[in-house]
């Protein structure tokens, strides 16, 4: 290697990757490329940023900069000064007020391609290349999420239905099947042949709000509906075996033929543009491509049963920057898909596990061969990937393997963990593939996750607490059966590990004075502390802080609240909204039997429970880098973006707050130092810093 080589950086992120996991696994020898990768370099867990999430850590991770600096918490914030339940989506570039790791490499001439990492849609460079980086399961490019068609009794028996697994996205719609007539160039069936009408896509909408994904209660108005026909044939004379999906009842124009077990190839059709589940993307031509594909779940020899699956329905442009590469890379590897690793409603909903894994081995080569069409058509400098594998598995099947849920069986637990670990194995190949198509001399590895995840068997919703505490108040809802928050009588209100105080002259609601403000928030943190489970007499509340004594967790600024409030692993209110209650005893039972199956966001970075913890990893390999180094102590996400950039040879972030972690990179490649010099903007006073770092000398990371 020669001093002129030029340091190139490929980071592969992984949302909500559980370290414990990915260790175990490693040390079982089921992840090759990955423990190569560790044997070869440095490993270090990682401190994720509150709330632990998505949004606010994998920009964190990419700025360098705290929460309180870039703006971007959670999914939805509250702004000071706005009525307290109302929220504003941060999942867009547009939200972070610090630069990202691209805009500085792009302004050193550093060519970029990030695919699909949270947070950088829409682009923000303008010479690079930007596949997709919306939410995970976000409606921008979707015309409609997953649906089943079912025949016969599957709607009502032997359906694993995981509710405690959040949201399913997607439907599910019962078709009937009947002699069929009028059709042409039928195939020959020993059975007579069967037929049945499906609607391309089901009317429901939905919508993202403060708890997940909602169905909307009316149904979407569609200009029209798209049917495709369904013929049931018996092809060996020993029962219905095989479907024939045509637009028209010609069966040799059929666009897939079936047999239990099988895909389609991937389809395309043509939809109205006021079909697609977002208006924000911008498309604007009065017609959209959507493209999807079919599986035959299952097909009974009487056809009384029946079911097929439908991919979510993409939009097979507007997801790619600059304009024409999308279709270029339709073209040679196929269209971008979006949360293809999502658990699908197949899954959820009938425990057809081959489903999911089949489509997440099919995202995952997508990504190698994207990763190798680039590294041929453009060769960057920075190549940027992420993939939403683990937290949508986790999200599913994570407390089954805890021994302390209530559910917990040894059968049931056997078999997610092989689960977990085909899910792991897949990764792993992916990044195998990734090495394969850009190793090289000067080139670095940085595998990067924004969280884990801790399994959550109780729920522990607020409302109980500080209703008691005369400090929340609510009132019958004149439009629902439920209740929603009478203001002029709350004096705080909790939302997504924040609580405000209803402060006057600052809310537009405020009944809580200046000279009661520090009253009410003491008060806020005894009924919290002095909350108790009926059944363990346990406080269910890990820490309550004012907002000023968290700088060393990175909260200040106008979005974050008056208060922080992290629970006990084990705990969670994920599934709680403030806003609204369904009942009064909602209001009353705030500890009970939750939905929710892990969580995360509402957890203190450092949280554990047994072998599960809320801590991400960072994995470094290349030149010059250490071999087989395991930090003891986790690295905080922020020294992240400050690190690939030293690598990369260009200065962090200009808003970034942290700094290399201690690596060696022999000279020429990389930066001449591991510490950032020339101006720094200000981000706090001299006194704030000197706090910050008195603060965190104190949870050890600073000697």
């Amino acid at each position: 290697m020669t001093k002129k080589s030029s340091p190139k950086v490929v980071v592969i992120g992984f949302d909500g990757i559980i370290s414990e996991f990915l260790q175990k696994f490693s040390k079982k020898g089921k992840l090759p490329h990955i423990t190569s990768l560790i044997e070869n370099g440095v490993f270090a867990e990682t401190f994720p940023c509150p709330p632990c999430d998505t949004p606010t850590n994998w920009t964190t991770i990419m700025t360098g900069a705290w929460p309180g600096t870039h703006g971007v918490i959670s999914f939805f914030a509250h702004t000071s000064g706005e009525p307290l339940d109302c929220t504003h989506p941060t999942t867009v570039s547009s939200v972070s007020q610090a630069e990202f790791l691209w805009d500085m490499a792009e302004r050193k001439g550093k060519k970029c391609v990030l695919l699909n990492y949270p947070g950088s849609w829409p682009p923000t460079i303008k010479r690079g290349i930007v596949i997709d980086g919306t939410e995970p399961s976000s409606a921008w490019w979707r015309i409609s999420y997953a649906d089943m068609y079912t025949v016969g009794s599957w709607a009502k028996k032997n359906i694993q239905v995981k509710k405690e697994a959040g949201p399913i996205l997607g439907g599910e719609l019962s078709i009937r099947l009947e002699k069929a007539s009028g059709w042409i160039n039928l195939p020959k069936s020993y059975s007579p042949s069967l037929e049945g009408a499906i609607p391309l896509k089901g009317t429901s909408t939905y919508k993202w709000s403060e708890v997940g994904w909602r169905l909307e209660a009316k149904p979407s108005s569609q200009k029209r509906q798209i049917f495709y026909h369904i013929l049931v044939i018996d092809s060996k004379d020993n029962g219905y075996d095989r479907i024939l999906i045509s637009k028209s009842k010609n069966a040799a124009e059929a666009v897939a033929a079936l047999k239990p077990g099988q895909w389609s190839d991937w389809l395309s059709e043509i939809f109205d543009r006021e079909e697609m589940l977002s208006a924000e993307v911008g498309i604007r031509e009065d017609k959209v491509e959507g493209t999807f594909k079919f599986k035959l779940e299952n097909l009974s020899p009487n056809a009384e049963k029946m079911l097929l699956y439908r991919t979510d329905i993409w939009v097979t442009k507007g997801w790619a920057y600059p304009e024409g590469i999308g279709e270029k890379i339709s073209k040679d590897i196929r269209p971008f898909t979006e949360g293809l690793e999502i658990v699908p409603p197949s899954t959820r909903y009938f425990g057809n596990w081959n489903t999911y894994f089949e489509q997440l081995e099919e995202q995952a080569d997508w990504y190698v061969k994207a990763v190798a069409h680039f590294k041929t058509h453009y060769d960057p400098d920075l190549l940027v990937v992420q993939i939403h594998v683990h937290d949508a598995i986790n999200h599913v099947i994570l407390r089954d393997v805890y021994c302390g849920f209530p559910g917990y069986t040894q059968h049931e637990s056997e078999k997610c963990w092989k689960r977990f670990e085909k899910s792991y194995v897949v990764v792993d190949k992916m990044v195998g593939g990734i090495m394969k198509k850009c190793a090289d001399e000067n080139v670095y590895f940085a595998i990067v996750s924004d969280h884990g995840a801790i399994p959550t068997t109780k729920r522990a919703w607020l409302t109980e607490p500080l209703n008691k505490a005369g400090l929340l108040a609510y009132r019958k809802d004149k439009h629902s059966r439920g209740l929603v928050v009478d203001w002029p009588t709350t004096k705080a209100f909790p939302y997504r590990t924040y609580i405000w105080i209803n402060l006057k002259g600052r809310d537009p609601n405020g009944i809580v004075s200046s000279q009661e403000y520090e009253r009410v928030r003491d008060k806020v943190i005894t009924s919290l502390y002095t909350w108790r489970c009926p059944e363990t007499d346990e406080c269910p509340v890990q820490f309550v802080l004012r907002k000023e004594d968290a700088v060393f967790l990175g909260q200040w600024g106008p979005k974050v609240g008056d208060l922080m409030y992290y629970l006990k692993p084990g705990y969670t209110d994920a599934d709680a909204d403030y806003a609204r209650l369904e009942s009064q005893a909602a209001l009353l039972q705030g500890i009970g039997p939750t939905q929710v199956g892990c969580a995360h966001h509402q957890y203190l970075p450092w949280a554990k429970l047994d072998d599960f913890s809320v801590r991400g990893i960072l994995i470094l390999s290349g030149p010059g880098i250490k071999r087989n180094l395991k930090i003891k102590r986790p690295v905080w996400i922020v020294n992240i973006a400050p690190t690939l950039a030293y690598l990369l040879g260009i200065p962090a972030p200009r808003q970034a707050e942290g700094n290399a972690i201690g690596i060696e990179v022999p000279p020429g490649m990389g930066g001449k130092s591991l510490t950032r010099k020339g101006k720094k903007e200000q981000v706090y006073t001299e006194e704030d810093e000197e706090d910050i770092k008195e603060r965190l000398r104190g949870l050890g990371y600073f000697e």
